[in-house]
C-alpha cells in the first residue's frame, strides 16, 4: 500500500488523483529529482559539489514527489514538488514542509487528470454531453479496456480543453492537496507553489502573471 495514501485521502483526494500525480521516491532518485540545475556549484568533473550533497542529505530519507504537466500537452515536466518524510529546518528556525528543485523557475502544477474527474469537471460546467462523447471517442480508440477501466486513465488533452472552453471556471490554489481536493469535487484547480508565484517579478521588478497561468487568461475565461 502506498505510504502517504492516507494523508492525501484526508485532504479529500480522489484516488484517480493520488496515484497518477504522487509517487514515493528516496535515495538517488530524489537527489535526481530535484538537483539536476546546471546552475548548482559542480566539481570539475560536472558532479554536484560536497556542499551541496551535503544539504540534502535529508531526501534519502524520501517522500513523495509531484511532477509539472505541460498543461497544453499533457505531457511530464522535469520541474516538480518534494515533500519529505523528515523535512529540513532552514535560518530562522521555520521547518520547509516542500522542496522543489533549486535555481530552477518556479512552475504550475497542473495535476493529471483522469477521465472520471474530468466528467465532473464538466459537469459542473454544463458541458458534459460534450465530454462524454469526447471520453467515448477515445475509448473506441483503445482495444481490450473496459469503458469503466478507461475511466481511471489520465486525459491527456485536459487541460487544453479547459483552455480551450471558457465556460470551465479555474481555480489557482496554494499546494497540491488543495487543487487536488478541489478537482475531486468537479473544480479545474491548478497548484500555484507559493503566495507570491503566481505574479513573479519581472527584470524591471514589475509584477505580472505567471506565463502557466498566460496559457489560461483567455476572454471570458472565469478564475474563481
Amino acid at each position: 500500500m502506498y505510504n502517504n495514501y492516507s494523508e492525501f485521502c484526508q485532504s479529500r483526494v480522489h484516488s484517480h488523483l493520488i496515484f497518477l500525480n504522487f509517487k514515493e521516491v528516496s535515495g538517488d532518485e530524489a537527489y535526481d529529482l530535484l538537483l539536476y540545475s546546471d546552475k548548482l556549484p559542480r566539481r570539475n568533473d560536472g558532479r554536484l559539489n560536497g556542499k551541496t550533497l551535503e544539504s540534502y542529505r535529508f531526501v534519502e530519507n524520501g517522500g513523495w514527489y509531484v511532477s509539472a504537466t505541460d498543461p497544453e500537452t499533457g505531457e511530464e515536466r522535469l520541474w516538480g514538488q518534494f515533500k519529505p518524510n523528515y523535512p529540513k529546518t532552514d535560518k530562522q528556525g521555520k521547518i520547509r514542509k516542500y522542496e522543489s528543485p533549486p535555481k530552477e523557475p518556479t512552475e504550475i502544477i497542473c495535476l493529471k487528470v483522469s477521465h472520471w474527474i474530468g466528467l465532473k469537471v464538466a459537469s459542473r460546467a454544463g458541458l458534459l454531453k460534450e465530454y462524454r462523447e469526447r471520453v467515448r471517442d477515445s475509448w473506441v480508440a483503445t482495444e481490450n479496456i473496459s469503458y469503466r477501466k478507461f475511466l481511471s486513465h489520465h486525459d491527456q488533452g485536459f487541460w487544453k480543453w479547459v483552455k480551450d472552453n471558457v465556460d470551465v471556471a479555474i481555480a489557482p490554489v496554494e499546494g497540491v492537496k488543495k487543487a487536488g481536493a478541489l478537482l475531486s469535487k468537479g473544480v479545474a484547480a491548478l497548484s500555484v507553489v507559493g503566495i507570491w508565484n503566481g505574479s513573479p517579478k519581472n527584470e524591471e521588478g514589475i509584477p505580472e502573471l505567471h506565463p502557466q497561468l498566460k496559457y489560461f487568461a483567455q476572454p471570458g475565461q472565469v478564475a474563481i
